[in-house]
C-alpha cells in the first residue's frame, strides 16, 4: 500500500504520495520509504530557504541560487536536484539578465545552466527536454555553438548573458532555479 502525507501550508494542501520507485510524486529527492520522513521534509525546506535568503528572487521569473563552487555539468545538475530545484532554464531575456547580474556580482565569467545537446548533436534542449528555442531564450555568443573537439554538449551562460556550448566535464560555477513559493513544510 502506498504511503502518503498531507501538509497544509499557507492555505494550500500539499499531498505527497509515492510513485512506483518510492520517490515522492511532488518533491524531488524525497524518499518516502525512509523512517525519517519529517526530518527529510525539514531538511528539504531548509535547503529551499537558501534560495530565498541568499539568492535572488524575481517576481514572475523565480528564485535563483548561484553556486560559486565549481562542478561538472552533471554534478551541478545533481546538486540542484538535491536542493529540490534544477539547473536554471532560461525562459526569457529578463531571466538571462537576472542570472547575468548574479554572475557579475560574484565576478564569475561562465556558469552552467540546464541545457544540453547530449541526445542529438546540435539539438539543444533543456533538462526538461524542451527545445531551448521553445523555452524562450537562445542568444548564443558569436561563433557558438561550435562543438570544439566534438565534445561540447552542455550549455553555459557567460557574464554577458550569451550562451556557449562547453565540455560537460569542465568545472564551472552553476545556478539552480526553483519557482517561488514552493515550500512544502
Amino acid at each position: 500500500m502506498a504511503s502518503a502525507l498531507t501538509f497544509v501550508v499557507l492555505g494550500t494542501v500539499n499531498f505527497f504520495g509515492t510513485m512506483h520507485n518510492n520517490q515522492s510524486s511532488v518533491v524531488p529527492g524525497l524518499n518516502l520509504t525512509s523512517t525519517s520522513i519529517i526530518d527529510q521534509m525539514i531538511s528539504l525546506r531548509a535547503r529551499r530557504n537558501n534560495y530565498i535568503n541568499y539568492c535572488r528572487y524575481t517576481s514572475g521569473i523565480g528564485a535563483h541560487k548561484l553556486h560559486i563552487e565549481t562542478a561538472s555539468w552533471n554534478s551541478a545538475r545533481h546538486n540542484c536536484q538535491d536542493e529540490g530545484g534544477h539547473l536554471a532554464i532560461i525562459n526569457s531575456v529578463e531571466e538571462a539578465q537576472v542570472i547575468s547580474k548574479l554572475v557579475d556580482t560574484a565576478n564569475i565569467k561562465t556558469i552552467w545552466i540546464g541545457a544540453h545537446d547530449l541526445f542529438n548533436e546540435g539539438e539543444f534542449v533543456t533538462i526538461e527536454n524542451q527545445s531551448i528555442y521553445k523555452a524562450g531564450y537562445s542568444v548564443w555568443e558569436t561563433g557558438e555553438p561550435n562543438n570544439v573537439g566534438n565534445k561540447e554538449h552542455c550549455v553555459a551562460i557567460r557574464k554577458n548573458g550569451k550562451l556557449d556550448d562547453r565540455d560537460c566535464k569542465q568545472a564551472f560555477s552553476y545556478v539552480c532555479e526553483i519557482r517561488y513559493p514552493q515550500v512544502y513544510v
